[in-house]
């Protein structure tokens, strides 16, 4: 039976996770009686195998094993009675494991993100792995980064910004040092004074004399720091679960999370390190545009 005719059995494929065998039968004629003929098992409780033994006694049950991700447990499903497998992802061995035992086959697409272990997964296969990925990712990261970055857009604007941008962008500039306690009082009041119909003229008249790229936030270093030590804690974690293997719900969120924070940390993180050391280089003060003049 492919794969194909097992999903053309029914509209749903009920996932069942069962932890007494003496359900199993029971279940099963319920679910074939109600139009339901393809059962997958779920081997996440000690009792998956029997309960698959018993669904598949049952006639007109096709009885599947999911969350396969090694060789020995799809020998296993099979031999307890399962004709068709269901992995989280797809690997070379895990391919060759189900042609050569000739059930029907459907892995999933978490593979783009997380390897299922198995007994060709080395650390050269992670390095491999992310260094195709990696790029991509780095590259959406500093697009992100480089987009949010400025807190006044430079150039000519056709419409004044709103005026909490404006009360923002006064206080980034408080923050770098551009202005005064005193002066950004003076300038948010102002700000909040400013008639209903809000002019470009307002505008340029409270940060006119401000640059127009600037960051609206200086980075530390403590979050450089913080940035590398989550990146090497994550992908340390991600290597031991692929590596030993994760066959339980805990395991597969943790890989996960580690596996996101893996993709999407290192690319923020070297941006805050370029920018704190710009900032010390810079004797404290973050400059991205040009210098105040004297009076501003």
């Amino acid at each position: 039976m492919s794969i194909e005719a097992v999903m053309r059995l029914a509209p749903v494929i009920p996932v069942l996770v069962i932890e007494d065998p003496d359900h199993a039968r029971p279940i099963a004629e319920a679910l074939v009686a109600g139009g339901l003929p393809a059962l997958e098992v779920t081997l996440r409780t000690p009792a998956a195998l029997e309960v698959i033994a018993e669904m598949a006694r049952v006639e007109g049950a096709v009885v599947g094993a999911g969350t396969v991700v090694g060789e020995a447990q799809m020998n296993e499903a099979i031999a307890a009675g399962a004709r068709f497998i269901v992995s989280p992802g797809i690997t070379p061995w895990l391919c060759e494991a189900a042609r050569d035992c000739g059930a029907a086959f459907l892995p999933g697409i978490v593979a783009i993100i997380l390897l299922p272990p198995g007994p060709s997964t080395t650390i050269w296969t992670l390095i491999m792995f992310l260094a195709i990925i990696y790029p991509c990712f780095w590259t959406l990261g500093v697009v992100k980064m480089t987009a949010v970055r400025h807190a006044k857009p430079p150039g000519e604007q056709p419409l004044p910004l709103p005026r909490y941008q404006v009360i923002e962008y006064l206080q980034a500039a408080k923050e770098q040092g551009r202005l005064t306690e005193d002066e950004l009082e003076a300038r948010t009041a102002q700000v909040r004074a400013a008639p209903s119909a809000w002019s470009r003229a307002d505008q340029d008249a409270l940060i006119a004399d401000l640059p127009a790229d600037m960051t609206a936030r200086r980075p530390s270093a403590l979050e450089a720091w913080l940035g590398a030590g989550a990146s090497a804690a994550a992908a340390g974690s991600l290597a031991a679960l692929v590596l030993v293997g994760f066959d339980n719900s805990l395991a597969f969120m943790t890989a996960g999370l580690c596996a996101a924070t893996v993709l999407l940390a290192p690319p923020v993180t070297v941006g805050l390190i370029v920018d704190a050391r710009h900032q010390k280089r810079a004797g404290g003060q973050l400059r991205l545009g040009p210098a105040p003049s004297p009076g501003g």
